[in-house]
């Protein structure tokens, strides 16, 4: 059970004294069971060459048989399957058909896979705000030390005036909790503390989620696809996925009021300001619903997008983050990547 096996099923010989003989050891043990059972009689040689059918005297025995297991197991019937996918099974005899059920078949290797954690960080910040320039060197510094994180600056008006701001800031920062400015959120699930280890302990655990992604540009025309390959069982759990643009070296006055790692300069005349949310390009900030079929154990879900890149944005500064995030909103894995880049999967 703690391995996450939840159904034991076994082909039980022994006639009606080997089900019962199961049955009692399983008893108390808080499992599915599917009992298979069997009679304790063999056609001979001829008899199967002549396909005969069952003695009469057995079917009694048959009956009560079925009447105290799931079924009955046949032997001489096993099958390897070669590949990954859904396989239908059923039984024939004569022209008697059975009822088909449907499994589905997954490399071992494939589902064992885990991946690694990147983590988010969503900086909820203002060029108008005096406080937020603590925040952004914060991330600077922690860029230094680990390449699995990913800072995004929200910028938020907040009825002021602010030349990066996100129109859907507000909303965002209603949905995760954010009271005041700086605000930073860690992987859309809690408050950042500010602290580098909190991050950084994230990074060392292991997904079952990993991310990838492909960009090209072709003049203004940008096109991406997103991958997530999953190695544990997620069709239940109503994935998104999010895709954002991120600007780098934008240039405009930074409000501040004391000396956070950039100076006491109030206001910080040209601050640089990276890691810019300039757009979404999901239809919501929130997520698109990914299919329950993509999100199976051993399954890789992929979505291409496309996007014509304004005047405004300079394109060799601009980069890709994608995020694959539970119905509560939090994260569970996350990746970003320069326009040009194709990557694979950071299988550990």
């Amino acid at each position: 059970l703690k391995k996450g096996i939840t159904t034991f099923v076994d082909f039980r010989e022994g006639g009606i004294d080997g089900i019962n003989l199961l049955k009692k050891a399983l008893k108390n043990i808080p499992i599915n069971v599917i009992i298979l059972g069997r009679l304790g009689y063999y056609h001979t040689k001829t008899q199967i060459k002549q396909n005969s059918i069952m003695p009469d005297f057995l079917k009694t025995e048959l009956k009560s048989l079925l009447e105290n297991c799931d079924g009955v197991g046949i032997s001489g019937s096993k099958f390897t399957a070669t590949k990954e996918g859904d396989y239908e099974v059923y039984c024939t005899y004569k022209e008697l058909k059975s009822n088909t059920v449907t499994f589905t078949v997954n490399s071992s290797s494939e589902s064992s896979k885990e991946f690694k954690s990147n983590v988010v960080v969503e900086d909820y910040t203002g060029t108008w705000c005096p406080f937020c320039p603590r925040i952004a060197y914060k991330l600077s510094e922690l860029e230094k030390k680990t390449t699995q994180l990913i800072p995004v600056a929200v910028h938020d008006a907040s009825g002021r005036s602010d030349p990066f701001h996100y129109d859907k800031a507000a909303e965002m920062g209603t949905a995760f909790g954010v009271t005041g400015f700086p605000w930073a959120v860690l992987n859309r699930s809690v408050k950042w503390n500010e602290v580098e280890a909190s991050v950084l302990s994230l990074t060392e655990l292991k997904s079952k989620v990993g991310v990838a992604i492909e960009s090209s540009l072709s003049g203004v025309s940008l096109s991406v696809k997103v991958k997530a390959k999953f190695s544990d069982d997620y069709s239940t759990s109503n994935l998104k996925y999010i895709v954002l643009l991120l600007e780098d070296g934008l240039i405009a006055d930074q409000r501040n009021n004391a000396d956070y790692g950039y100076g006491d300069a109030d206001p910080l005349v040209d601050f640089v300001h990276d890691n810019v949310l300039r757009i979404v390009l999901t239809s919501s900030p929130f997520g698109e619903a990914i299919p329950s079929g993509s999100t199976k154990k051993g399954s890789i879900f992929e979505k291409s997008i496309s996007y014509e890149i304004p005047d405004s944005y300079t394109k060799e500064k601009l980069e890709i983050v994608a995020l694959i995030v539970k119905e509560d909103k939090s994260v569970i894995n996350a990746r970003h990547s320069s326009i040009g880049k194709t990557q694979t999967f950071e299988e550990l």
